[in-house]
């Protein structure tokens, strides 16, 4: 019988290489693609005085090679900045804090890419995740991967059964150690590759560079709970909501970010205990359910409302046709933008956007 073909979206890390590996191994047909993703050339320029010796495609051509697969280049620079970050910098100018991975995997990864992978034939589009996919009752369900500390499943809650059906992540059974070191018997040479957790359009450390040449923040006043003048703000766009360090005020703090102002262009702050940092129920905008349908409501959960945070009980609800949700114990600094993704257990149901 025909083995399947599947393609694997390859990083150029250890990860997307160790799947491809271990999906060769089984005897599947496998080949590679590599995105080639937009990121601010200029910046780098001034960061580096020479090229980097050993480039994200580089090291992915190296494993396709070393595990002699075919790997194809994919230009997505084009779709990447126009979908991703124009994203980014659109929810930074009205005041919130996007998550632009979550947009990435939803409309890059498994949209422009999946569709790519079909057009080469492929049978399925396999990722380095670190999430669990299994098929129960005919339905795709998805979980967060054995490695908890590696879990991605936070980042996939837009994924739809369809997609789902055409994808695989064979990392879910494992833990990130063990990654490595199959790619060190398989002599990879991406096995000790290092992992980046920064956003991947802005080179590290230039964070705020970035935000100054594409939003031009206007600085204006930081302000307490109670009216009392602080300090002054780089721009609004700088700050997040529970933010402590980098206010550039002392004096009776700590201080945190409550809100932004944006008619007034004031950074709101607040001390640790004050209410105002601490919600206990809020809508979210944007909602996917991973079964395809919404769920009968009031729906006991537990919702995950930052990447490697701890997910806290909750009850979904229904509220004049806009999705709540209800915290079992107010949390801190909920942060409009941000990813509500919601789970039972250690399986994932479904999210959507703080607002």
């Amino acid at each position: 019988m025909k083995k399947s073909h599947i393609v694997v979206a390859m990083s150029g890390g250890v990860d997307s290489s160790v799947a491809a590996a271990l999906l060769k191994k089984k005897g599947y047909q496998v080949s590679g693609l590599f995105m080639r993703l937009w990121s601010d050339q200029t910046l780098k320029k001034k960061r580096y005085s020479k090229p980097q010796i050993n480039t994200a495609a580089d090291s992915a051509r190296q494993a396709a090679a070393h595990l002699n697969i075919p790997l194809t280049l994919v230009d997505c620079r084009q779709s990447f900045r126009k979908t991703v970050v124009d994203y980014f910098l659109r929810e930074l100018r009205a005041g919130r804090t996007p998550n632009p991975c979550v947009i990435c995997n939803q409309l890059i990864k498994f949209d422009f890419l999946l569709k790519k992978a079909k057009s080469l034939g492929a049978d399925f589009l396999a990722t380095g995740h670190y999430v669990k996919l299994r098929r129960t009752k005919g339905k795709m369900e998805l979980g967060r991967g054995r490695d908890l500390a590696k879990d991605q499943s936070y980042f996939l809650y837009t994924l739809t059964q369809a997609k789902l059906k055409q994808s695989l992540f064979p990392l879910g059974d494992l833990t990130k150690p063990r990654v490595r070191q199959i790619a060190r018997n398989l002599k990879l040479p991406t096995a000790d590759r290092a992992e980046s957790n920064d956003i991947c359009f802005i080179p590290a450390g230039r964070y705020s560079e970035f935000l100054k040449k594409y939003l031009k923040p206007r600085p204006g006043l930081i302000v307490s709970t109670k009216g009392e003048i602080l300090g002054q703000h780089r721009g609004l766009a700088l700050y997040t909501i529970g933010q402590r360090s980098g206010l550039g005020i002392g004096g009776r703090g700590p201080f945190y970010v409550v809100r932004k102002d944006l008619k007034t262009n004031q950074l709101i702050v607040g001390k640790e205990d004050n209410r105002k940092l601490r919600v206990a129920c809020f809508r979210v905008k944007k909602a996917n359910f991973i079964s395809g349908k919404i769920p009968r409501l009031p729906l006991k959960c537990q919702v995950q409302v930052r990447y490697r945070q701890k997910a806290t009980p909750a009850t979904l609800k229904m509220r004049h046709q806009a999705l709540i949700v209800v915290l079992a114990q107010a949390q801190r600094a909920v942060t409009p933008g941000q990813s509500a993704v919601f789970y039972q257990g250690k399986r994932l149901i479904g999210g959507g956007i703080i607002i």
